[in-house]
């Protein structure tokens, strides 16, 4: 081994460098998350820029005077998802006004002035990742599906003006299948005149976990985020699977606390804590598999709804009309 950077012992290649056919091989200074790259001299470590990283922007707002505060994020996009929190105990959610004023700013209205940096404000978008986006409205229906097609219940829905003010809306929702969801405004919204976003929380930087047990109405989720820069999706497990807007905290940076006014029942909740969106689309869970399935080949859909059992894939080809096929064949 004489005149060698390195020597196996052990099965371990042990020292500084390895030089393998004339390249050489340099892992010294790799960090958690890193790989090994070419440089053109050597392999180093460097960034693994085959792993997703989360679109975000988070920033302290608050100069005890103002109420309004515009937020520079930079995120080229009003496709996002804002939350505002206490930036200290109890670090709780707090809902605000808010408006996609540009692409790259957002304007948040306060009820009244702002302590000094007491409000954590945390923008997400998907960045490059997968998502839905769509113009809604028709000056008819108060209720509105909006056919994501991103195969899963958990999703974050974000609703605001298709024109300035391009303020965010707060609508009941519901996670009605795998693919869609039910928007229930108060009244019909004019043509075109709303934007809905759907997104998943991206694979990596989620965790979801099913809570209830019928007497307890608070409940601490440890997540491992490490970052109380997070938000969160609660909704139900059974039908109608609302989106429920409820109280919590960030209550470390690797747990939240959810808070409901009743006990929730026995596994009836779900809770996804998330703080980044976009990215691979998930298959339907067991729960979900025969959920939609069409009662018959003139049960209500819509033209590209999705619906699975055991056997079969069904495609909805025109209104209320469905055609199906054996999952051996897909």
């Amino acid at each position: 081994m004489a005149n060698k950077d390195f020597v196996v012992k052990n099965s371990l290649i042990v020292g500084d460098t390895a030089t393998i056919n004339g390249v050489q091989i340099d892992p010294s200074g790799a960090t958690s998350g890193q790989v090994l790259k070419f440089d053109g001299s050597k392999f180093a470590p460097a960034a693994d820029s085959t792993v997703d990283e989360p679109s975000s922007y988070s920033t302290l707002v608050g100069n005890d005077t103002s109420s309004s505060y515009v937020i520079t994020h930079n995120l080229n996009t009003r496709d996002v998802v804002v939350s505002v929190r206490d930036a200290a105990s109890p670090y709780d959610f707090i809902n605000v006004r808010s408006e996609a004023t540009t692409v790259n700013t957002v304007t948040l209205d306060f009820s009244s002035s702002v302590s000094l940096n007491s409000r954590d404000v945390l923008v997400v978008c998907a960045g490059d990742l997968d998502y839905y986006t769509s113009t809604i409205g028709d000056g008819s229906n108060s209720s509105i599906v909006v056919n994501h097609n991103l195969g899963s219940r958990d999703v974050v829905v974000a609703v605001r003006n298709a024109a300035s003010l391009y303020e965010f809306i707060d609508v009941a929702t519901f996670a009605t299948a795998p693919n869609k969801v039910t928007l229930d405004f108060s009244s019909a919204p004019s043509a075109n005149t709303l934007v809905a976003a759907v997104y998943l929380p991206l694979e990596g930087y989620s965790y979801s976990k099913i809570i209830g047990n019928g007497s307890d109405s608070v409940f601490t989720l440890t997540h491992d985020l490490n970052t109380r820069d997070v938000n969160v999706i609660i909704r139900e497990t059974q039908s109608p699977y609302e989106l429920i807007k409820t109280y919590w905290e960030a209550t470390t940076a690797d747990t939240v606390s959810v808070a409901f006014e009743t006990a929730p029942s026995t596994g009836s909740i779900e809770v996804t804590v998330f703080n980044g969106l976009g990215g691979k689309l998930l298959a339907p869970s067991l729960n979900d598999l025969s959920v939609s399935v069409p009662a018959s080949s003139s049960s209500d859909g819509q033209k590209g709804d999705l619906a699975y059992d055991v056997n079969y894939i069904y495609i909805c080809t025109a209104t209320n009309t469905w055609k199906r096929s054996a999952l051996t064949t897909w």
